[in-house]
């Protein structure tokens, strides 16, 4: 008797719960795109150093927000060991003018933040936060670069 009462509810609970996930899952699976464009004159005619960096520490968000695209790039191996789970990167190199195809990168479901750091040899910052789950543009220019969200 108590059993065929509470095998409805049972029922309906687990329907909920996988139902929600069913329906959430598919947006967290698809791959974000990346597009880049570099123009010819990009860094001063020299390769571009880019990272696009995945954030997965809350803690670690402000640390990486606070630094620039060199203090990225001599602090990432120490920041690597510290937080061994903290983040995950990506990198590649740009000659000026070259074409690149869209990059495709996972869609992780607890990414805080992302950043993307360019080595550029002019002074700067040269760091961009770009919203987590979206597809995004990286125009790298002369002596900076954009990043946003694509359309």
């Amino acid at each position: 008797m108590f059993v065929s009462r509470l095998l409805p509810a049972v029922v309906v609970l687990l329907a909920v719960i996988f139902g929600a996930g069913c329906s959430a899952a598919p947006y967290y699976q698809h791959p974000v795109e990346l597009s880049v464009q570099v123009t010819d004159a990009a860094n001063r005619d020299m390769p571009v150093a880019v990272e696009v960096v995945y954030v997965y520490d809350p803690a670690l968000t402000d640390t990486l927000a606070g630094l620039s695209a060199t203090q990225w790039f001599r602090r990432r191996p120490e920041l690597a060991w510290r937080h061994p789970n903290g983040f995950e990167r990506w990198r590649w190199e740009w000659a000026p003018g070259q074409s690149v195809p869209p990059k495709q990168l996972p869609t992780v479901f607890f990414t805080r933040a992302v950043f993307v750091y360019a080595g550029y040899q002019s002074p700067g910052i040269h760091r961009a936060r770009v919203p987590p789950f979206r597809p995004f543009k990286l125009e790298l220019n002369q002596t900076n670069f954009q990043a946003r969200a694509a359309p």
